[in-house]
């Protein structure tokens, strides 16, 4: 890969055509090592699809196989700038994973900036160009306190999985609730520049992917791939 997935031109039909080419080469790893295996087809017509009202509505894909009486895993699926959940969805097609596993899944949108582009507002270092204040740390909380609210949601597995801007969010949620969050995936977003800046509570399991011909690898002020890990074991 020579080129930025989700990076600097989320607009460039470059770009967009390097993102296509960056899912299909890691999604297969993201899915073997962390959500067991990835499989093709939509998900059976007696799955549900669940809708959140509110200021910012979501939809919960319910496997066929829940159970109330059986705590279900959550994930979450962050997308990255300038692109939505549903674009998400698409190529990494977690749903059929979600059925297949029992696991409750939410993919979630972020707030359009004054461009329109719907965006994460993470670590200082990514996205929230317009400075707009939206506080996205306790809307994913609020999602994951509603879901849990009306399904029996195992507390001890909450994952989150965030490309790019999406992964900057994935960090930052992984610092401030490690108490509640059991791991999380970043695709192609690094963490905070300055590691004083933020510390989990606690050991939290991370899979920090990269592409290293891409682009946005050498970001020459964020921290390297090292200091990511030693960061989350602090």
């Amino acid at each position: 890969m020579r080129c930025s997935p989700g990076g600097a031109f989320p607009n460039s039909p470059v770009t967009i055509s390097c993102m296509r080419g960056f899912y299909r080469r890691i999604v297969p790893l993201t899915l073997g090592l962390v959500f067991f295996t990835s499989l093709i087809g939509m998900a059976p017509s007696n799955a549900s699809i669940v809708s959140f009202t509110g200021v910012r509505p979501f939809k919960l894909f319910v496997p066929t196989s829940y159970n109330k009486i059986n705590p279900a895993p959550l994930l979450l699926a962050l997308h990255g700038y300038a692109s939505s959940g549903n674009q998400l969805e698409k190529y990494l097609n977690l749903t059929a994973v979600a059925q297949a596993r029992g696991v409750l899944y939410v993919h979630p949108d972020g707030t359009a900036d004054k461009s329109g582009n719907q965006f994460w507002n993470a670590t200082p270092e990514c996205c929230g160009y317009a400075k707009m204040k939206v506080n996205d740390d306790q809307y994913l909380m609020d999602v994951i306190d509603g879901v849990s609210r009306k399904y029996n949601v195992d507390p001890g597995r909450i994952f989150i999985i965030g490309h790019s801007n999406g992964g900057f969010m994935v960090n930052l949620m992984a610092c401030a609730h490690a108490d509640r969050i059991a791991a999380v995936v970043n695709l192609a977003g690094r963490t905070y520049a300055n590691p004083s800046t933020f510390h989990p509570s606690a050991p939290i399991s991370l899979l920090q992917i990269w592409g290293t011909s891409d682009a946005t690898y050498k970001g020459n002020h964020m921290l390297l791939e090292e200091q990511i890990i030693n960061f989350y074991q602090m």
